[in-house]
């Protein structure tokens, strides 16, 4: 099956081969069911509760949580299989205590790191632009990460994090891990860290 995030261009541009491609479901928040159709057999789309769902896909079970972006609706998700969970939460303005609950106990998490506060401000953006990124239902500061990854490492007892979906003109691997590495050993706080490259597979985390 394929579980989608939320409608904007940069997330779905694949759906329509891979779907028509592999004849398999697709699992997207209801309010982003119209977008998908005009792409997708509508026969294969399943739409989902916008607040949240549960799902199993063979002996993975999986759960939907609502994430705060400027989309027509938005969620991370939860895989747990043999007593191991992981979990993704990327394009969010802001890292909400709805979203930690969710991801808290989770082994691996994937999360995002878009951009440094500098770099956007003294950037090339628009102000409105700037602004939406900004935004409680925009994008994810490096620092607001590094909270986020606080939180969970404490709470939840997550020792690998992946930064992702870092912006290319609002940030640089170098700069996101400088800045929660930085935040992190503030407060003495010891997880393993590394980066999604843009163009290449990640690592993988055993």
């Amino acid at each position: 099956a394929i579980l989608v995030t939320h409608e904007h261009s940069d997330h779905i541009k694949g759906l329509e081969m891979i779907a028509k491609h592999y004849k398999v479901p697709v699992y997207a928040p209801r309010g982003c069911i119209s977008t998908l159709a005009r792409t997708v057999d509508p026969e294969l789309l399943h739409p989902m509760d916008n607040k949240g769902f549960e799902l199993c896909l063979g002996k993975i079970s999986i759960k939907a949580f609502p994430t705060p972006h400027d989309s027509a609706a938005s969620v991370g998700y939860t895989f747990e299989a043999e007593g191991r969970r992981f979990g993704l939460a990327t394009d969010m303005g802001s890292a909400t205590m709805e979203v930690a609950k969710a991801l808290t106990g989770c082994e691996s998490i994937i999360i995002e790191a878009n951009y440094e506060k500098k770099m956007l401000e003294d950037g090339p953006y628009p102000d409105f632009l700037k602004q939406r990124v900004a935004s409680k239902y925009g994008h994810l500061e490096n620092t607001e990460c590094a909270k986020m990854i606080a939180y969970l490492a404490l709470e939840g007892g997550t020792k690998n994090f992946m930064l992702a979906h870092l912006s290319t003109t609002n940030n640089t691997p170098s700069r996101a891990l400088e800045s929660v590495c930085t935040y992190l050993a503030s407060k003495n706080i010891s997880v393993n860290l590394t980066v999604a490259e843009k163009n290449v597979p990640s690592l993988l985390v055993g």
